[in-house]
């Protein structure tokens, strides 16, 4: 688990939808944010569960949009701040929901389900991101060693 992911499951966990966005604020807004989570993706990819693919992401807060393509390709992962046309999957999301899903405050199946999370796209794709991503797995370990 990165340093910065760390950072934020310590000052927005267990806060409200408006808490997170106020606090997101402080931080430069939605833009930054999310462009800090795509350039720290690449370390938090597991080569070994990754699946080649291309991802589309849309990250809203207050009617604004930030949209990512990743891809990923051989165990390593692109990201890209562009809309992904091409993606096999594209997961839809609000930025407090999103960020809980990064710090592992909430399953994103779960919020699929819940309908706090939409894809479009490979559904069962979407379902295998979280194990591509195992950061609980990659925090124990590092704390082992």
């Amino acid at each position: 688990m990165t340093e910065e992911r760390r950072f934020l499951a310590v000052m927005i966990g267990g806060k409200s939808d408006e808490e997170i966005v106020e606090f997101v604020k402080t931080l430069g807004g939605l833009g930054p944010v999310i462009d800090l989570v795509f350039a720290l993706m690449p370390q938090e990819l597991d080569p070994s569960k990754a699946k080649d693919c291309i991802l589309g992401w849309e990250i809203s807060e207050g009617g604004e949009t930030v949209s990512y393509r990743t891809e990923i390709k051989g165990g390593e992962l692109i990201a890209e701040k562009r809309s992904a046309d091409d993606a096999t999957a594209t997961i839809v999301v609000s930025l407090p929901e999103f960020l809980r899903i990064i710090i592992e405050e909430v399953e994103a199946p779960k919020e699929y389900v819940l309908g706090k999370l939409k894809v479009r796209g490979d559904l069962v794709l979407a379902y295998q991101v979280p194990a591509m991503f195992p950061f609980k797995e990659k925090a124990a370990a590092q704390a082992a060693s």
